[in-house]
């Protein structure tokens, strides 16, 4: 296969990218294959499609980030991948662009028009290490550079330049060695210290609600991600960090004060006193707890549980902001 590729630019089979479509080329180049009146399968523009490549390989090299490429799409309701050829993205809900999408389209060089194969390469994962008669799971994992191949001549009608897609690569890797790589949120640098950062959740979509900053208070907002969500999504959901802090709070001094009352030989304080004025230890503490709370925007009710070191289980609190 790897021989057909590099030799023949030959579409080895699978989906094709968003903006190509396959089509027959001919009969087999097989005779036996021919003979049975099998055709030899190419890519082909799909224009509509197509328009829309170029317009993200555009944007990118006008200095706009992959969710921010996304965004535009959604507001201009142009369906993504999994929503234009359903059929072939059955795994996928097709609610809208994301930043994911977008990426894996600026690093596919099948868009200068050559053939490349061997980009994923199939591994078996057990199921578990320790019983091997439990099965194994399929797993598709980025293959090694030297064992990418690619055709010598073009294969079908390239979308965007080699000078375009190779400006996007040197640029997106500009950005992964200056630090400024959005694929990892974990840790990553803020002007502003925020308590919940990562462990506010949305109901309406149970997305991560988003840490900002407005004047003098903090918020954690959520927005929907595409136009599918507006339907049971507000556009613009938000709670004020203070809020949230008073709530967690006063539940950890409740919990103090119930363990203190059920043990004379107990630590008699307020988890949150001895930090009340360190923004990094209280952070460090309602990640120790492994603290979630989910917020409801339509009842203003914070659901919080958290796990205690000496509890073997999760407790649960519900509270009206």
């Amino acid at each position: 296969m790897d021989a057909q590729v590099i030799n023949e630019g030959r579409h080895e089979g699978g989906r094709a990218p968003y903006g190509y479509i396959v089509v027959d080329g001919g009969p087999h180049p097989h005779p036996r294959k021919a003979a049975d009146g099998l055709q030899l399968r190419i890519l082909h523009i799909d224009d509509e499609a197509a328009a829309i490549v170029r317009r993200i390989f555009t944007e990118y090299l006008r200095g706009y980030g992959d969710h921010a490429i996304a965004a535009g799409l959604n507001r201009d309701h142009i369906p993504c991948p999994s929503a234009r050829h359903p059929e072939q993205n059955r795994h996928r809900r097709g609610d809208g662009w994301i930043g994911s999408t977008i990426r894996s389209i600026l690093e596919n060089p099948r868009y200068t028009g050559y053939a490349v194969f061997g980009r994923w390469t199939k591994t078996e994962v057990l199921l578990n290490p320790d019983d091997v008669s439990a099965g194994h799971t399929v797993r598709f994992r980025r293959a090694a550079p030297d064992r990418v191949v690619r055709s010598r001549l073009p294969a079908h009608p390239p979308i965007v330049t080699v000078r375009q897609f190779t400006q996007v690569q040197l640029l997106r890797r500009e950005k992964t060695l200056a630090g400024r790589s959005r694929a990892e949120r974990h840790g990553r640098h803020t002007r502003h210290k925020y308590l919940f950062q990562g462990l506010i959740r949305c109901t309406a979509c149970n997305r991560k609600m988003q840490s900002s900053t407005t004047g003098p208070h903090h918020y954690y907002r959520c927005a929907p991600s595409s136009p599918a969500k507006v339907v049971t999504h507000l556009h613009s959901i938000s709670v004020r960090e203070d809020h949230v802090q008073g709530a967690v709070d006063t539940w950890l001094a409740e919990l103090e004060t119930v363990a203190v009352g059920q043990s004379s030989t107990g630590p008699n304080r307020n988890p949150a006193t001895p930090v009340a004025g360190n923004t990094r230890d209280l952070t460090g503490l309602y990640r120790d707890l492994q603290l979630v709370a989910f917020y409801d925007y339509r009842t203003e009710v914070l659901e919080m549980s958290l796990q205690l070191p000496e509890v073997d289980a999760r407790l649960h609190n519900r509270t009206q902001l």
